[in-house]
């Protein structure tokens, strides 16, 4: 599992690039592909200033103009009288600008450079003051004569159609919840007070000529913000989705041809901005949980994370059981004062059965890879330290391959993936070699069909992976490549992976994370129906949710080897001032 956060930096913030990175193919002495790019009075969202500078750097393809909108901002329009959503627009006028100081707005304009000299802009500027009439059609059909193979339009929807019929792959746009991202912030809200496992849709589309519908080149679903501020709503969706432009681009570049993923009417009816009962709703629960909280806060307690690692003996695998009499069967293995324990892994070696696990030191705010054996009656033995680094290491998935033992653990706040392999089995590991260098999370590894494969989530914003993509590679030491199909699941309810893929019988699973509602809530047990380098295909079957432990509030990894399985749970800790529990709520079956 990744570190949690330990504070904001006061510099403005900016997503993670190194996926970005797996697209620039560099030019192939072909001409670069001929791009025109939509600004307002001269700037674009900070979002986009990332999708500026992949263009500047892929090597394939060039900004060659730009369309500089006179026009206003896109705005949300009223769905309903203002008086109904009078309580909102106070929060909007007196409480939302506070939020800029937790996260950048991804839709806060951004200067572009002037053109000429060494910019990111050497081509044409075409201004563009208003649609229609014989001023407007002349810029377009100057716009025309740049022979544009598209263009981006993250401002202006209502050039849209003009557009589309000057380019030759159309125009390009963002839709959040199928509108523009500027007009979607209260629809957002809305529809998360409504729904408290709301997921924000953001996709990019490709918008034809013809009015009504536009082909969705890529999507994805992201865990969205439980409040009322529509900047840390969309903060993710935006900045998380900046690397599917240049993903697009690429594959035009190298296929000449564009995979659509599905088509989006533009022409649907949205839910407009909370009103003021629903409001007064969400204002009155979070009172409430203030309440419940009051008495332990006022004896200076905090409430805190824990996760804890349970072990059974089980010939019937978990997702072929009842839950809840499974998930009672589970024995809880205790924590080490100042520290908690997830992740788990199994290991099958010369007889034995070893653990693997994430042990985190709250006070050195890092983890570190733990093991210790599986002894006959479900008891661990002596637990030592296996790796340590500098950085934060989880997820440590051990395997066997050709005589010898490795270890791949999660290193995303090092933007590596690396490959380790036992020197002297259990305790002293080598690292052998750097697979990747993406920032990367829960990466899985698997030999299938004679070739090696990686499932393994980008995280270009901190807390969120929704996207899970595939790499392969001819052997472990290989050079490892996106795979042709590397798009596994691109929804936050299923997409990050939660331990080792999982065979029974002739079914073999992915088992992934539900992060909807919160980062590991609860197990998919995913089957795979199709995994080749042409396609792959998934269907989430079975969800596991830790049903039956009213104290139990997630699970985010499941193991097995033998008959032995080994999950983790979350559980929520009250500590004192001195940093001893005052309330603690676990299974009675905890050792």
């Amino acid at each position: 599992m990744n570190a949690p956060r330990t504070g904001e930096t006061a510099t403005p913030w900016r997503p993670d690039a190194s996926m970005n990175r797996q697209f620039l193919l560099g030019d192939d002495g072909r001409p670069p592909l001929r791009i025109g790019i939509v600004c307002h009075h001269g700037t674009i969202p900070r979002f986009a200033l990332q999708i500026v500078e992949d263009i500047h750097a892929c090597g394939f393809a060039r900004l060659h103009c730009v369309i500089d909108w006179q026009g206003s901002e896109t705005q949300a329009a009223p769905s309903r009288r203002r008086f109904d959503t009078l309580l909102y627009r106070l929060y909007q006028r007196l409480l939302e600008p506070l939020c800029k100081r937790k996260a950048d707005d991804p839709l806060e304009p951004t200067p572009l450079p002037p053109p000429g000299g060494d910019c990111l802009f050497p081509g044409p500027v075409f201004r563009l003051d208003r649609r229609g009439g014989p001023i407007f059609d002349a810029m377009i059909e100057r716009i025309a004569c740049m022979e544009l193979d598209l263009i981006i339009n993250l401002i202006a929807p209502e050039l849209d159609a003009a557009l589309a019929r000057v380019a030759r792959h159309g125009a390009w746009c963002y839709r959040l919840n199928g509108q523009p991202p500027a007009a979607a912030g209260g629809d957002l809200v809305r529809k998360t007070l409504e729904d408290r496992a709301n997921t924000a849709h953001i996709a990019l589309l490709r918008f034809h000529a013809k009015a009504g519908h536009a082909d969705i080149l890529r999507q994805a679903w992201f865990a969205t913000s439980p409040g009322l501020s529509a900047i840390e709503t969309r903060f993710a969706p935006c900045f998380g989705s900046s690397w599917f432009v240049l993903e697009k681009l690429a594959e035009l570049r190298r296929t000449g041809e564009l995979t659509v993923e599905g088509r989006m009417a533009l022409h649907e009816a949205h839910l407009g901005a909370p009103d003021n009962r629903q409001m007064i709703a969400f204002i009155t629960r979070r009172l409430r949980g203030i309440t419940r909280r009051a008495p332990s806060l006022l004896r200076g307690a905090r409430v805190v994370v824990d996760w804890k690692i349970a072990i059974r003996h089980a010939p019937v695998p978990l997702p072929e059981e009842n839950e809840t009499l499974a998930i009672a069967d589970f024995r809880w293995l205790p924590n080490p004062p100042g520290r908690f324990r997830a992740d788990p892994f199994l290991l099958r070696h010369e007889g034995r059965i070893w653990l693997f696990f994430e042990e985190y030191d709250r006070q050195r705010g890092k983890g570190h890879i733990a093991c210790a054996e599986v002894k006959p009656d479900g008891r661990l033995g002596e637990v030592f330290i296996a790796l340590e680094k500098p950085w934060h290491l989880s997820y440590p998935q051990v395997f066997a391959h050709d005589g010898e033992l490795y270890m791949v653990p999660e290193s995303v706040e090092h933007q590596t993936v690396d490959l380790y392999r036992a020197r002297r089995f259990p305790h002293d590991w080598v690292h052998e070699k750097q697979l990747l260098d993406v920032a990367v999370v829960d990466a899985t590894l698997q030999c299938h069909n004679g070739r090696w494969w990686m499932f393994a989530s980008p995280m270009a914003v901190p807390g969120h992976a929704p996207i899970t993509c595939l790499w392969t590679a001819d052997s472990l030491t290989g050079d490892w490549r996106l795979a042709p199909a590397h798009t596994v699941c691109s929804d936050v309810h299923h997409a990050r992976s939660a331990g080792a893929l999982f065979t029974h019988g002739k079914r073999r699973y992915r088992i992934s994370q539900d992060c909807s509602t919160r980062y590991g809530a609860a197990l998919w047990f995913n089957l795979i129906e199709q995994w080749d380098e042409h396609a792959y295909r998934e269907t989430p079957e079975v969800r596991i949710n830790g049903g039956g432990i009213a104290a139990l509030t997630g699970i985010h990894s499941y193991n097995r080897a033998g008959d032995i399985e080994v999950i983790d749970g979350r559980f929520e800790v009250v500590l004192g001032r001195n940093g001893t529990p005052l309330r603690e709520q676990f299974p009675a079956a905890l050792d």
